[in-house]
């Protein structure tokens, strides 16, 4: 996928053709033998004031995005299965050299052999060139560039009587950049989850898990937790776990503890509130430093009026390249005021702002965007 996604759009356009022509009818008939088909396109107008998330060589402009969006579902008794891809392609007005274009594929299989006992396999692919979130924009080289994910999760379920699930679990991940000077890495995990309902409103948690990473680097972490409903529409989900990292020239970086506290209160009907804050360290894809930080998530719901919707999502997070002595802080805002026209048709317009500072100078910058969105789905 790497420095080439043209098989990636043709396979997207050949997937989307197929399953059109399955229907044999107009695109509202979405179902064919027990397939259930869904068809989403989306036009959005942007103006971006830092296409290149840099200090120096900022630019400004306005770009128009088309995407679609197929999905397709098969449910039956035991086993479901899903596959759901898209295509988005944008246009700048002014520097029309700088790519804006993003494609992926998601794909989820479940089979229950029982009641008790399950599988779930789930395969992510994707390319895009900047970060969907305050979460991926945190800790990554700066500059705009091409990226290429993969995705592959296996796990299997098994309940122990009425209280105990354990949940076995296998992850690959990995990181492609078309810059040379990048880093691309993959990694693997296994492990094992646990929860304990303790009672109605307690639910105790466990994790161990080993992660191997291509570039030499590993990570053993065993974490514990629980969940507590304070009322029906308020809980507490609170967490802590030990790391041991072993670094690629084969020392090891000693333990390290991290923390999640979260929780998440629905106010009334029309509100719910998030907030998060959780502390890490993981291997930077670009670099392979090992990037430890803390961060603080907040997030605000409301339902304005019964097709009206508003979000506020605020981000602020600190972290440390240990072995380059580098340290980042990254403020970030996002909101949004969605209205739905009808079954088919909404609208939206949203503004994000971000501003990394850095002790490494060259890193800071500052970054707003204002979109306006009209979606269709059919």
């Amino acid at each position: 996928m790497t420095g080439n996604p043209e098989w990636f759009k043709y396979m997207m356009a050949g997937f989307i053709t197929v399953l059109l022509s399955l229907t044999h009818v107009s695109a509202n008939a979405f179902l064919y033998k027990g397939i259930e088909l869904k068809v989403q396109t989306e036009l959005t107008e942007t103006y971006d004031d830092n296409l290149n998330f840099s200090k120096d060589d900022k630019k400004q402009d306005v770009t128009s995005k088309l995407s679609a969006t197929l999905s397709a579902k098969m449910e039956g008794k035991r086993r479901t299965m899903e596959v759901r891809g898209s295509v988005a392609e944008g246009i700048n007005a002014k520097y029309s050299d700088i790519k804006t274009s993003s494609h992926n594929i998601n794909a989820r299989f479940s089979n229950h052999f029982s009641e008790t006992d399950g599988v779930t396999l789930t395969y992510n692919a994707g390319v895009s060139h900047s970060p969907a979130s305050f979460d991926e924009e945190f800790g990554r080289v700066t500059t705009r560039r091409e990226t290429s994910v993969q995705r592959f999760n296996a796990s299997y379920l098994k309940e122990i009587g009425e209280h105990l699930r354990l949940t076995g679990i296998y992850a690959y991940s990995s990181n492609r950049f078309t810059e040379r000077a990048l880093q691309g890495s993959s990694s693997t995990t296994i492990g094992i989850n646990g929860s304990y309902n303790y009672s109605s409103a307690v639910t105790l948690t466990f994790n161990s898990q080993y992660l191997k990473s291509s570039t030499g680097a590993s990570t053993t972490t065993n974490r514990v937790g629980f969940r507590r409903f304070i009322t029906k529409s308020l809980y507490f989900d609170g967490s802590a776990g030990v790391a041991v990292n072993s670094l690629p020239s084969g020392g090891s970086d000693g333990r390290s503890i991290s923390y999640d506290v979260s929780m998440v209160n629905e106010v009334d009907e029309r509100t719910v509130v998030l907030m998060k804050f959780s502390t890490s360290e993981r291997f930077a894809d670009e670099s392979g430093n090992l990037f430890k930080n803390w961060r603080i998530t907040g997030e605000l719901r409301r339902q304005m009026w019964e097709k009206l919707n508003g979000n506020l999502t605020g981000f602020y997070g600190e972290g440390e390249f240990k072995s380059i002595a580098v340290t980042d802080i990254l403020l970030g805002i996002d909101t949004s005021i969605s209205y739905e026209f009808n079954e088919n048709w909404s609208g939206s317009i949203s503004y994000s702002f971000s501003d990394l500072n850095s002790t490494f100078d060259f890193r800071n910058y500052t970054r707003s965007t204002a979109s306006l969105k009209v979606m269709n789905i059919f």
